[in-house]
């Protein structure tokens, strides 16, 4: 089982964005209901979620998981109930960001 401190459920993350490419990056896309491993963020909400715990806790553990990008904005109550499913069966955590 993976330990982070912090998942973050969310538009991905833009790994080349200057406040984040010094950083370690982890995650998955839960695109689809298919794991993959594009997190590219489109919008830019997760990019910023991910900078604002940074700027919190810079040794915080972050894991970041791709469930929304530009022409799905939104998650169906499976969907949800699947990523929540697999961070309880794969990822030890201390806490889950969501920004619905």
């Amino acid at each position: 089982m993976l330990d982070y401190d912090v998942v973050v459920i969310d538009t991905g993350i833009n790994t080349n964005h200057q406040l984040i490419k010094k950083n370690k990056i982890e995650g998955i896309s839960f695109l689809s209901f298919q794991i993959e491993n594009d997190i590219l963020d489109e919008i830019g909400h997760g990019t910023a979620v991910y900078s604002i715990i940074r700027g919190h806790d810079d040794l915080c553990t972050i894991f970041n998981i791709k469930a929304f990008q530009k022409n799905k904005i939104y998650l169906e109550e499976n969907e949800l109930l699947l990523i929540l499913t697999y961070i309880y069966n794969y990822i030890n955590c201390r806490f889950i960001n969501l920004s619905m």
